[in-house]
């Protein structure tokens, strides 16, 4: 109580706020609060935000009247003994003693329990009295807090902006510069002094209101300080010391108080404060300002261009100037040396006030994202803001909501319409065994349930099987054949423990071996050990031959008869699923790359969240890409198009990831806030054009078969939202209209918009082609220069020039360029380079050759089937050995129940030993839930069926549902399942239930320690393996496209198919890259600087700037360019030694010499065509992403690499 009273008065009167938990307990609800707003969607994040303070308030009070109220009642309790208190309806104990001191703490008093001694009856009368002076100190404290927030309000509204977002510090000073001429700049700046003063002494009063949340952008402290830190800078020293504006009487003080803030502030939210940055001298300042000075005149722009030229503080430095020159009407620097004397007083103040505006911000979480120049964030008051990610013109509601989020997971539904006919089928199947094997006088069980299983597990032969046309859709027939082994092998294979061992292995080796000769014949064998597997579980005699026999032919009877019903439409459904699903996982994935930009952090959460959805987003890019395979009748797409449109999809995905990557180099303090609500908005606006794609793209409609609304009239009406063989409208959808960013924003900035934008286009590219457009020809075929290519009704690509185009998706690529070089009209179309890798496969297909001293395609499949031959064969061995000994193990627990153990050992084994150990945790996992779960039900309900049968309906109908997406969910469902079915053939007993659980224990450890010892394969070995495949294919599509600028000469048909294999190749292992990664992305550390996540960072990167040169290459016309054979001879040279070094030391081995600077900026003048720079550009990047690849790792033992230093 004490305490508790003391802290009240030196809360709400000491001019520190020296109070011993109120202030703690505000800080640790705010960290708790921000924890929370920064899980929540963004558009509920100002609603939530905007209850902080009155929270604090009332959770401080209610913990100072809590307080009160408590240690008077320990008083009263220790005094209730004997007759201190009559008692009236009201026991004496605790209870009694908070009632009565809650009681006279409000002045209200009780008459169920009154006092009976003086002491008792004086302390009451203390409490009443405590009680009105605690209201009292509340309404000091509550109004104090609120005059802080008042004097907040009064100080933001000093600083004028043009919008209602936030502006620039100096532009803020325009009406008090009319004409150049300062006016009442002295009266504002006192106006500044003193709300900012009524505003410190406040906060050191009621910190408390420091936490103050308004929802708006231009009205909170990270704005004020921003606001003041710039135009005190501005003013002091961003003009000559001689102009009289300098010389304001209250500049000052207004600084002094500024940086005594700081110190305030500095132990309270503790950020990490380094050095001033070293000053440059006073010759490289003046160089630099001479730069800076042509620059501007010229606005010349060079390509391969490798960091920002000069210190970023000169550049700054030179920027303040020229804005209050601007501002005064002067020059902006006359006297280079009068010049580097500000400079060298400005640099520690702009640095500390940087440091400190970016500390409150992030404290803060002060995230502005503005989507247009005058626009601020949503008001969210009683609200939340608009949802900008949900798609426009489509159905709302719950049934649309439901609709979208099970097609994030299942496109098309084929999971749902798969998992509901192997419900089907099993039902059936059982339905007819019951009927005829009682018409045979036959046992109904436990054939009728091998029936039903056998059923639901030939559900997906007999629905691909269904797929066919004529005879091919009973192909599903041939499963009886391993199911009839199956049986027969259990007839035949006595039950003693060594013969069914041997068996069950052999049958283990053969249904992986199986898989070598094709996915049909691999599915078999694994029908073959499921079977004879569920034999053994059933206690399969050989008098119950007959009725199993029935059971399987049944089984797999209505497998087939399912697989016949039906389905029109069906991969033109899951097509515009997966479409739609990918726009989703595009819409998701910017999330957290907003959050990031507009609040410059990389914390794990941020960390987390981009891992995740970029990972949803490869496994939605990857499922859509195997649908566009070959000729689809139901889209109406040739093969041909399917692959433009696989091309297309790839690039949106590696569009994303580089914006990812972009957007994570932009976090620190670099930035300025506006910018980063600038270019926040970029992304949001990005988000919001995405959102407005019609519900289905161009090329799905333009066929007549299938649309967003089931009529091929529908196609006109989503096309009518585009224009002809183009993005859609922008009137139908917000878009960024160019790739430039302006050009004062700082390089990672300009980067992000950069990749942005290109997102943007790729998604463009991949929903506004029509069907028509996918076919396209090239136009002079074997003339110089004639890559460029023109769609039969596209005449808008054919009018355009491709060097304007190629000069500025350049601009683009690297974030450079200036306003310059941006020209009407920038939404560039990759139809040209999509009709050439059309062709090339083509010509692959007719024969061409590879570019020389480069791999072909025949030589590279034929190396990786026999790497895969050799890990098929591996997991085979493997499978036969772990499935026979876990068995062995198995049968020292449970005589009965041993089989239980041959599963888990079968299905855990992996391609590594990393992907064997998750596997096999998930599985116990999944296992030891289901069994809990399962056996719960089964021992509650008994064997009633009205609740075991739906529960075994769910059972099947979720497993089937998840067995191709998560191991753990499926082992959770099956394991219920058998729970059921053991309830319902009478054999569950409590030894079952623990017996299910270590058998599958047992299964998954054998099988860990079987892939450790026995032919393993390391994770972190198999990973260095995939690396080095995919360096070696990106280095061989690097040669390909310089050996075709080497040769001076357009690409010819052999270097178009070269460039179109290696491409695929380079999809195709960088997904191997991303499979073989998983285990190493689980691991602590993941995220660190020297973590795998970086690492799989850098190979998008690679591989982004890798397509970027196969683009320039094949739009680019080689006898333009400037560079001469020799030069490149010299680039390919470089670039190969580069490589070479880091594939030595992916593979352990020292590396060799690497050299980033490749002589790229020293080749040509910057004006060669755009699709020249555009090569070296890219080129250049790669190089320098190699040489720090390999600068920043080591060989380890394993021949795996890891990082050493941070970045």
């Amino acid at each position: 109580m004490g305490v508790t009273l003391l802290d009240v008065f030196l809360t709400a009167l000491n001019y520190d706020e020296a109070g011993f938990f109120a202030g703690r307990l505000a800080s640790w609800q705010w960290m708790l609060t921000r924890r929370l707003t920064r899980r929540l969607a963004r558009r509920w994040r100002p609603l939530v935000l905007r209850q902080v303070t009155g929270l604090q308030i009332m959770v401080t009070v209610f913990a100072w009247i809590g307080g009160v109220i408590l240690g008077y009642a320990l008083i009263y309790l220790g005094n209730m003994e004997g007759s201190n208190f009559q008692y009236s309806g009201v026991n004496g104990g605790f209870f009694g003693a908070v009632y009565f001191s809650a009681a006279q703490l409000a002045t209200v008093g009780t008459s169920q329990l009154s006092p009976n001694t003086d002491f008792l009856r004086a302390l009451s009368i203390v409490e009443s009295l405590n009680g009105v002076i605690l209201v009292s100190l509340i309404l000091t404290f509550l109004l104090g807090i609120y005059d802080v927030i008042s004097s907040l309000r009064a100080l933001s509204a000093q600083f004028f902006s043009p919008g209602s977002g936030v502006g620039e510090p100096i532009a803020s000073l325009k009406p008090y510069f009319p004409g150049g001429e300062a006016r009442s700049l002295d009266s504002h700046l006192e106006s500044i002094a003193d709300t900012f003063g009524s505003y410190t002494d406040g906060v050191r009063l009621h910190h408390s209101a420091y936490y103050f949340q308004s929802g708006r952008d231009t009205f909170s402290l990270p704005y004020s300080i921003r606001m003041m830190a710039g135009i005190i800078g501005g003013l002091r020293w961003g003009l000559p010391g001689s102009n009289p504006v300098t010389q304001e009487p209250a500049l000052l003080p207004l600084t002094v108080q500024f940086e005594k803030f700081e110190q305030y502030m500095h132990p309270l939210l503790k950020w990490q404060s380094t050095d001033v940055p070293q000053t440059v001298s006073a010759g490289d300042f003046a160089a630099q300002l001479q730069v800076e000075t042509d620059r501007a005149k010229h606005a010349r722009r060079r390509w391969a261009r490798v960091q920002e030229p000069g210190d970023p503080w000169v550049s700054r430095f030179v920027q303040v100037n020229d804005k209050m020159a601007e501002l005064v009407g002067g020059t902006p620097i006359a006297d280079v040396r009068e010049a580097y004397n500000r400079y060298v007083h400005w640099l520690p103040f702009a640095y500390r006030a940087e440091q400190f505006s970016a500390a409150v911000s992030r404290d803060l979480d002060y995230q502005p994202v503005y989507d247009d120049p005058a626009d601020q964030a949503p008001a969210a008051v009683l609200a939340p803001a608009p949802n900008v990610a949900t798609p426009r013109g489509r159905e709302t509601g719950l049934r649309a909501f439901i609709g979208r989020r099970v097609t994030l997971i299942d496109p098309g539904y084929m999971r749902l319409i798969a998992a509901a006919r192997a419900l089907g089928a099993a039902v059936l199947a059982v339905a007819v065994l019951v009927g005829v094997l009682s018409a045979l006088s036959l046992p109904l069980m436990p054939a009728a349930v091998f029936g039903g299983m056998l059923a639901m597990f030939t559900g997906a032969a007999a629905a691909a099987a269904g797929t066919g046309q004529g005879l091919k859709r009973l192909g599903g027939l041939l499963t009886i054949v391993p199911a009839m082994l199956a049986i027969g092998l259990s007839i035949v294979v006595p039950r003693d423990p060594i013969p069914v061992t041997v068996t069950l292995a052999l049958l283990a080796f053969v249904g992986v071996a199986l898989s070598r000769f094709g996915r049909q014949l691999g599915g078999l064998g694994q029908l073959l050990f499921v079977s004879f597997y569920f034999t053994l579980l059933l206690g399969l005699k050989p008098a119950e031959f007959l009725p199993f026999s029935l059971a399987a032919l049944v089984g797999v009877l209505c497998s087939v008869l399912v697989a016949l019903l039906p389905n029109r439409g069906a991969h033109a459904r899951v097509v515009r699923g997966g479409v739609f699903a990918f726009e989703q996982r595009i819409l998701h994935s910017l999330e957290p790359l907003i959050d990031t930009v507009s609040a410059a952090r990389w914390d794990p959460d941020l960390q987390r969240r981009t891992r995740t959805e970029l990972r949803q987003s490869h496994h939605t890019a990857a499922f859509l890409v195997a649908q566009l395979t070959a000729d689809d009748p139901d889209v109406g797409l040739t093969a041909q198009q399917a692959q433009v449109l696989r091309t297309r999809v790839h690039t949106a995905e590696l569009a994303l990831a580089n914006l990812a990557v972009a957007a994570r180099s932009a976090t620190g303090a670099g930035i300025p806030i506006e910018v980063r609500a600038r270019l926040a908005g970029a992304l949001q606006t990005v988000q919001k054009h995405v959102a407005g794609y019609p519900a289905d793209p161009a090329w799905v409609g333009a066929a007549g078969h299938t649309t967003g609304k089931g009529s091929p009239d529908d196609a006109d009406d989503a096309d009518a939202t585009r224009s002809p063989g183009g993005p859609p409208n922008r009137s139908a959808a917000e878009a960024l209209q160019s790739p430039i960013a302006p050009a004062h924003w700082p390089r990672p900035a300009r980067r992000v918009y950069a990749a942005a934008f290109e997102l943007q286009q790729a998604s463009d590219d991949l929903y506004s082609a029509r069907a028509a457009d996918l076919v396209l020809r090239p136009a002079g075929a074997g003339q110089p220069g004639a890559e460029e290519v023109a769609a039969p009704d596209s005449t808008a690509l054919a009018d355009e020039n491709a060097a304007e185009r190629t000069a500025r998706e350049s601009a683009a690529f690297d974030g450079t360029a200036t306003d310059d070089t941006t020209t009407a009209d920038t939404a560039a179309d990759d139809t040209e380079l999509d009709a050439i890798l059309a062709d090339g496969v083509q010509a692959a297909a007719d024969g061409g050759e590879s570019g020389p001293h480069h791999q072909s395609a025949h030589e590279g499949a034929t190396a990786g089937d026999s790497g895969e031959s050799a890990a098929i064969w591996r997991r085979a061995i493997q499978a036969a050995l772990s499935t026979g000994i876990a068995l062995g193990f198995g049968s020292l627990v449970s005589t009965t129940h041993q089989y239980w153990a041959a599963m888990p050992a079968y299905q855990t084994i992996g391609g590594s030993d990393g992907e064997t150990f998750v596997k096999g945790a998930q599985k116990i996992v999944g296992t030891i839930a289901g069994a809990t779960v399962g056996f719960g039900i089964a021992i509650t309900a008994g064997s009633h069926p009205a609740v075991l049968l739906p529960v075994l309906a769910l059972c099947v109908f979720a497993s089937s549902y998840f067995r191709s997406t998560s191991s753990p969910l499926t082992s959770f469902w099956q394991t219920m399942m058998f729970a059921q079915l053991y309830e319902f053939l009478g054999r569950l007993s409590t030894e079952a239930i623990g017996v299910r659980i270590v058998e599958t224990v047992i299964g998954a450890v054998v099988a860990l320690l079987i892939a450790a010892i026995v032919l393993p394969t390391h994770t972190r070995t198999k990973f260095a393996a995939q690396a080095m495949k995919l360096i070696g294919s990106i280095e061989d599509v690097t040669g390909v496209a310089l050996d075709v600028w080497r040769k001076g000469q357009a690409a010819t048909d052999a270097d178009v198919a070269a460039l179109t294999r290696g491409e695929q190749a380079v999809a195709q292992q960088q997904r191997a890259v991303q499979a073989s990664a998983a285990p190493l992305r689980r691991a602590s550390g993941a995220f660190d600087p020297a973590g795998i996540e970086t690492l799989l960072s850098e190979f998008w990167e690679l591989q982004y700037y890798a397509r970027h040169l196969v683009r320039a290459t094949l739009r680019g016309s080689p006898v333009q360019a400037g560079v001469t054979a020799e030069q490149w001879a010299q680039l390919e040279a470089a670039t190969a030694q580069n490589f070479a070094a880091l594939t030595a030391a992916f593979d352990g081995r020292t590396p060799g010499p690497v050299d980033p600077e490749i002589g790229i900026d020293e080749l040509g003048d910057g004006d060669e065509p755009g699709a020249v720079e555009a090569a070296l550009r890219a080129l250049a990047r790669t190089n320098q992403l190699v040489a720090l690849m390999v600068g920043d790792f080591v060989p380890q033992s394993l021949g795996f690499v890891q990082r050493h230093t941070l970045r």
